[in-house]
């Protein structure tokens, strides 16, 4: 009996992730065409940039075998996803900064949330930074939440290079994930359900 609650509450909170799967296409930069290369020959599945100030690279990866190494001011990655104004949803990244080519203190990376509408962006959430000058060597994660403004249709998950006065290194990021915030009422709904469906399993086991 024991065994069979275990089974059901890891169910209910199974159906709960999935509400708040990764909306992103190819989060770990996997798919595509040109890895290896600079990022002026490269297709990079889902995704769209700025500039070719940057490397697919292997030299430094957080999971799987790629992952982007980009530089310069105003250098972006971006992929645009539907969004609901109004609802909560949480962005991430995982940052790597080398001592090899370390970024200057005036540099850095930003994860942010451009919200858009039918006819272009209505506003910027800036979620985080990673700021040249701080931990080397080692893979760092970026993250924050913001909730879609009135009148935003969709937004921009862009995760850009800048500086505040001269650029200098580079940086590697990896493993985007962007997702939903289940509503409450959502999430009991799911666990009255769950509830409901342990209270059937007693009966049965007790007739």
């Amino acid at each position: 009996m024991k065994l069979r609650v275990l089974v059901s509450m890891i169910a209910i909170m199974g159906i709960a992730s999935l509400a708040s799967a990764n909306l992103l296409t190819n989060p770990s930069f996997e798919l595509g065409t040109g890895q290896g290369g600079g990022l002026g020959d490269a297709s990079i599945t889902g995704w769209f940039f700025s500039s070719a100030d940057g490397w697919w690279a292997n030299n430094e990866v957080h999971d799987g075998d790629w992952s982007i190494r980009r530089w310069g001011t105003g250098s972006y990655m971006a992929q645009n996803i539907a969004v609901s104004a109004g609802l909560e949803y949480n962005f991430s990244v995982w940052a790597f900064d080398d001592s090899g080519e370390a970024l200057g203190t005036e540099s850095y990376l930003e994860l942010r949330a451009e919200w858009r509408d039918g006819v272009g962006e209505i506003g910027r959430s800036v979620i985080g930074t990673i700021v040249g000058g701080g931990t080397l060597d080692q893979w760092r994660q970026v993250t924050g939440s913001a909730i879609a403004p009135v009148g935003a249709e969709s937004v921009n998950f862009t995760i850009g290079t800048e500086n505040s006065g001269t650029w200098a290194g580079r940086v590697s990021f990896d493993d985007a994930s962007m997702t939903q915030v289940i509503p409450e009422p959502a999430t009991l709904s799911l666990l009255g359900i769950g509830f409901l469906g342990l209270n059937y399993l007693r009966r049965k086991v007790r007739r």
